[in-house]
């Protein structure tokens, strides 16, 4: 499948969904918990997605998003921005920023994890085969 790098600096948070992207959607995954270790690390990864919180140590996930799309090399790789803000102005932050999309951690982990799935396979281009209707 896909490679992914997660951006997360809750330890925890981001051993549960490496885990749930390596074990049931069989992707790579590179987990960074900081923005700087991202941007330095970024030519070695090379992922096909990145999931990126808002909230990190040093360098705010808003600022890694815009220093990534603002680079020439890696300004296509789709930005999933996954954090426990969920206001709008948040929202619309990401998106100024450069991000892709955004998933709130306030969802139930079910709903996250469909969510991820979607939405990853969207940014790498496959069709999951939603909203589509059979030929007849």
């Amino acid at each position: 499948m896909g490679k992914i790098l997660i951006v997360e600096d809750d330890e925890i948070y981001s051993r549960v969904i490496r885990l749930y992207l390596e074990e049931k959607l069989n992707h790579e995954v590179h987990v960074l918990h900081d923005g700087e270790s991202a941007i330095a690390e970024l030519p070695d990864i090379m992922p096909d997605v990145i999931i990126l919180d808002i909230i990190l140590p040093g360098m705010s996930g808003f600022a890694v998003c815009n220093k990534i799309k603002h680079d020439s090399a890696y300004k296509d790789i789709p930005i999933i921005m996954l954090s426990v803000k969920s206001e709008i102005k948040d929202i619309k932050a990401a998106m100024h920023a450069g991000a892709d999309d955004y998933i709130t951690k306030k969802d139930t982990i079910d709903s996250i994890w469909e969510q991820l799935e979607i939405k990853i396979d969207h940014a790498m281009g496959r069709d999951n085969g939603l909203g589509k209707e059979e030929a007849h």
